[in-house]
């Protein structure tokens, strides 16, 4: 709750707290990096699949791999709070992109390269194969890194997130209450602070369910946005705009079949339980809707 209450400080403050956990949790990957490419003596990709399991995780994997480099649309609820997002957007996310492919492979493909037991690794496990590969302190820089990418991720996320149900209350589709802005930090604190109640709930699930659900509606999301685009494409082809997919209908299409084949896959392998709670939860906006429908403006 305490970086909650960064985000109804500002915007400001909040995104400067999130670059430095940003470079707090990348700077142990890096020397876990360092410190295990020259122990390396194995090809890290073999075998390709862990051993009696073939395509049975692919649901799973997919999930999680999607999960990893999700979420470029969600910086763009705060465009409206940013300087130049004209440039800043695409530079952020070219830099980001670069990064977050170079943090999750160089580490892995290191570490997998040195022999270890990879078979024995589970969800949580960074630190502890830190520490085989460097000793105990590398394992505990890894683990304060890990915890620090933690805190920075929910900032990040609930500086995006709780725009929507503020944008939402002051087109009159949420509570009105969701658009209350405070009188001195100009932050939707109330969106803010609800936003923040609903992943303490959401808490105490497992990893595991949690990116399974998560990109099940991320992909129910996602594909509403895709067929928006592509909707807002052919109503409005001479719409002026900041940033515009290149190369007409072939362009368009290109942009984003792609992204919609991968999450139509992530959806259909999540598994009948997933399923389940991915509709129930999706079915929410609607009966929110209902339910604030007398207290909208």
């Amino acid at each position: 709750w305490g970086l909650t209450a960064l985000n109804v400080l500002g915007v400001r403050l909040t995104a400067r707290a999130a670059v430095v956990c940003a470079g707090l949790s990348l700077a142990p990957v890096a020397l876990l990096t360092l410190v295990a490419l020259p122990a390396s003596r194995s090809q890290p990709w073999l075998p390709w699949f862990a051993p009696g399991r073939g395509w049975g995780n692919l649901g799973f994997g997919l999930a999680v791999v999607m999960w990893n480099y999700s979420g470029w649309d969600t910086p763009t609820t705060v465009l409206g709070e940013t300087r130049g997002p004209e440039r800043a957007f695409p530079a952020a996310t070219g830099l980001s992109l670069a990064v977050i492919t170079l943090a999750y492979l160089l580490p892995i493909g290191a570490v997998l390269g040195t022999g270890g037991d990879w078979s024995s690794w589970r969800a949580g496990a960074l630190p502890s194969i830190a520490a085989a590969v460097g000793g105990p302190l590398l394992g505990h820089l890894v683990g304060v890194g890990a915890v620090t990418s933690t805190a920075g991720l929910f900032l990040s996320l609930l500086l995006t997130n709780s725009r929507l149900p503020w944008v939402l209350a002051r087109d009159g589709l949420l509570a009105a209450a969701f658009g209350a802005v405070h009188r001195r930090f100009g932050t939707p604190w109330v969106a803010v602070i609800v936003s923040a109640a609903l992943c303490s709930v959401f808490a105490v699930l497992s990893f595991r369910e949690l990116v399974i659900i998560n990109m099940w509606l991320y992909s129910l999301s996602l594909l509403v946005e895709l067929a928006a685009f592509l909707r807002l494409r052919r109503l409005e082809p001479r719409l002026s705009r900041p940033y515009r997919v290149p190369g007409g209908r072939a362009g368009a299409l290109a942009a984003t079949l792609p992204p919609a084949a991968c999450a139509l896959l992530a959806m259909a392998t999540a598994g009948r339980l997933n399923t389940v709670v991915g509709l129930l939860a999706a079915l929410s906006g609607p009966i929110a809707w209902a339910a604030f429908a007398g207290s909208r403006r």
